[in-house]
């Protein structure tokens, strides 16, 4: 089973913008290969835009996620809220993938506690990613996740 990867954050964190620094990848859902170092070249599923607060729009994403390859990792972004720990939490349940996550424009504290007992703890947490380039960001990402 593949990796699930998430960067969240509040909106305007530069979430999105770092999913195409990291990728090349820019909107939608899509497969994308993206090399790393221990594995080589690796099929991500990646989901551009963060859901939104709503139900269709978590049921739509549960359901991407649930069609992509089993052994594909997923890469997505994620607005730190109350539904996204049901979210997480279904989407745990119907794929069982490793999590690994990074967190933007905010502090673990400032996270709703539901969801910082879910997660396990965080890659990076980039509390100033609004003043960075998403450039540098995703540069920081790679070296923590193994992709070139």
């Amino acid at each position: 089973m593949g990796t699930l990867y998430i960067i969240i954050g509040r909106s305007s964190v530069r979430k999105s913008a770092t999913i195409r620094a990291l990728t090349g990848f820019s909107s939608g859902y899509g497969y994308w290969l993206v090399e790393t170092i221990k594995d080589g070249p690796r099929r991500v599923f990646i989901i551009s835009a963060s859901p939104l607060e709503s139900l269709y729009t978590f049921r739509k994403h549960v359901k991407a996620i649930n069609e992509a390859d089993k052994d594909s990792d997923v890469l997505m972004a994620l607005h730190p809220s109350d539904q996204a720990c049901g979210f997480i939490e279904q989407v745990q349940e119907q794929n069982k993938r490793e999590i690994r996550w990074v967190l933007l424009g905010m502090s673990q504290a400032d996270m709703p506690e539901e969801l910082r007992n879910i997660l396990p703890e965080p890659d990076h947490v980039r509390t100033d990613s609004k003043e960075r380039p998403a450039n540098t960001i995703a540069n920081s990402i790679r070296q923590l996740w193994g992709w070139l």
